[in-house]
């Protein structure tokens, strides 16, 4: 059993951790953000974190009417802009705390006026330090360079904060995460079926993901995935900015990975389905939609949940996808080549 494995595993002992430990905090934070009359929320994050603040965004939105975007951090680490930050929520995320570049753009932010609110696994990192109020995902350590476990506390934290902005009780949250931990539980269920599934794409040299909406940071994320274990080309994509020129670029001889389940966005990516069908790319589709299934090269079948919580559902699937094709192909997942647990941008 590689690290990756191990630590995809411990996803539900995560959210049925973070619902006990981290909900007054999450409240705090809430408070605060109608204390201080916030009207803007600013996310901040590095690669699968950002992944994370994707689904964060989408979240504050759609759920709280709050206008929201994810931070150029060059900005301020780079440029040294002059930005007031009054009015704003910078939520800086990395799994580490000890990102430089992430870590000093959340110091220059909370000097311009922010609240400044940290995500992290470390509750003592430097950048716990520097916020105002820090939830962590209490995870553990992550061993394995490609973060999984994480990347789950990352998505609680950001549903947590968003359910809390809503009024919704503490009840509806626990039972939300409760019911997203069993979800998951029974993806490990299938793991013989996800190893066989991984054999099929031993040959695999590029390929896409797409998804919309709530799901689109699963499709940044397993592109992610599958790029740094496995070395095969992946991009990522809103299926409505695939449509608008990437699917051109797919050939025959690679694959396409579709992210579906039952919300608002289904409709839309059916109809990129079809039209990958059309130019006779293989479709893998991860989906609770039967009608959507059948539209599938390789279907996948996945259980019925609520579309915000379907990110932390379904992606531990693809994590164990590529946790299996790399072993497949003869790579170590937990040791990518030139790649490091805490990259030190500035």
């Amino acid at each position: 059993m590689t690290l990756m494995s191990s630590e995809i595993k411990e996803q539900p002992k995560v959210l049925r951790g973070m619902i006990k430990t981290e909900l007054d905090t999450i409240k705090k934070i809430a408070k605060a953000v109608k204390d201080n009359d916030i009207k803007f929320i600013l996310t901040a994050a590095r690669g699968t974190s950002n992944h994370g603040c994707v689904y964060g965004n989408y979240m504050f939105k759609i759920m709280n009417g709050m206008p929201t975007g994810i931070a150029e951090l060059s900005v301020l680490t780079h440029y040294d802009a002059k930005v007031n930050f009054k009015g704003t929520m910078v939520i800086a995320v990395s799994q580490s705390g000890g990102s430089t570049d992430v870590c000093e753009f959340l110091q220059k932010a909370k000097a311009g006026g922010a609240l400044a609110v940290a995500f992290t696994n470390i509750a003592d990192s430097r950048l716990a330090g520097i916020a105002d109020y820090t939830v962590c995902f209490g995870a553990g350590e992550e061993k394995s360079v490609a973060a999984t476990k994480t990347y789950c506390g990352t998505l609680a934290a950001f549903y947590m904060l968003s359910m809390v902005m809503a009024g919704k009780d503490d009840n509806f949250i626990a039972e939300s995460l409760e019911c997203a931990a069993k979800a998951i539980e029974g993806i490990f269920d299938r793991e013989e079926e996800i190893k066989a599934l991984s054999a099929r794409f031993r040959y695999l040299k590029a390929g896409m993901i797409i998804a919309r909406g709530i799901n689109y940071c699963n499709a940044l994320e397993l592109s992610l995935k599958l790029t740094e274990t496995c070395y095969i080309k992946m991009r990522g994509f809103s299926s409505a900015e695939f449509l608008h020129g990437p699917i051109a670029s797919l050939a025959k001889a690679d694959a396409c990975f579709v992210f579906a389940p039952t919300g608002k966005t289904v409709g839309q990516v059916s109809e990129g389905i079809d039209k990958l069908n059309d130019k006779g790319i293989e479709t893998i589709v991860f989906s609770d939609d039967d009608s959507i299934l059948a539209k599938a090269k390789v279907p996948i079948k996945m259980p019925s949940v609520c579309e915000c919580i379907a990110p932390m559902v379904y992606i531990p699937y693809g994590q164990l996808l590529a946790n299996y094709l790399s072993v497949s192909i003869g790579n170590n997942p937990d040791t990518p080549e030139g790649l490091t647990k805490v990259c030190e941008t500035i």
